[in-house]
């Protein structure tokens, strides 16, 4: 069955039966370390998980289950909550900013209905199957020129794909590989064109292959509109310092 519990302790938005805020219960409710997040409440279909409903909540190693009725997880629903295995339901549309932020999902697949990727929705992740790079969505579909978070669970020596499904990579959002601790080294194509702010803050990385072969030190510089860089121009530093920033 999709909820193993009779009157599991769901916390709900005043008025708004569609909508999940929280969760109050013992955890010992749940058997096999399966949170099963219940598909409607009084015959209304759970349509949205609002921010921080399950933020901290303690629950590594654990699988979470969302009903595929839910089409949005708002910011920071699942952020580091420790979370081993989870869903992403059929009919998700929206993922809010660190949705599902820090945790320790190894499988990630993001189905074709969202349009909508917020900033760190996952990052810090341990991804090795599906969705490691995280490019953009839009109610055209996937994005593949732009890439907006990072999943996965090599944290040393990334080399960023300089295309894929014949779509040149041409922008790095702000905040894309922010907060992972990434060590060793990252290369980025001379395909891109536009680097956000902050794109690769909060790291520890030595060196930085701006798209010439170049490793001597943790730069990243401002790159030219036709692709390249412009190495008169410091954009970032990508070094362990970064975190006093």
């Amino acid at each position: 069955c999709d909820n193993p519990i009779p009157n599991p302790s769901f916390l709900y938005v005043n008025g708004d039966k569609s909508t999940i805020r929280g969760y109050i219960g013992n955890l010992s409710e749940f058997s096999d370390k399966k949170f099963v997040i219940p598909a409607e409440k009084d015959g209304v279909p759970l349509k949205k998980i609002a921010s921080s409903s399950f933020y901290a909540m303690g629950l590594s190693g654990w699988e979470v289950v969302i009903p595929d009725t839910v089409e949005e997880a708002g910011s920071s629903a699942f952020a580091q909550s420790g979370i081993s295995k989870i869903n992403m339901p059929s009919h998700l549309k929206t993922v809010g900013s660190s949705a599902f932020y820090s945790n320790s999902i190894k499988e990630l697949h993001i189905p074709s209905s969202v349009t909508s990727i917020g900033s760190l929705a996952y990052n810090a992740n341990q991804v090795t199957t599906g969705d490691i790079w995280i490019y953009n969505r839009t109610a055209s579909g996937i994005d593949y020129s732009k890439i907006i978070g990072y999943s996965g669970a090599n944290r040393t020596n990334l080399v960023i794909p300089e295309s894929k499904n014949g779509q040149a990579l041409k922008t790095i959002n702000g905040s894309a590989f922010r907060y992972l601790s990434l060590r060793g080294g990252i290369t980025i194509p001379n395909s891109v064109n536009s680097i956000g702010q902050l794109a690769f803050a909060l790291n520890r990385l030595d060196w930085v292959d701006n798209g010439d072969g170049d490793k001597t030190g943790p730069f990243v510089y401002s790159r030219k509109s036709g692709g390249g860089f412009d190495k008169s121009s410091l954009l970032q530093y990508a070094g362990y310092q970064t975190a006093m920033v």
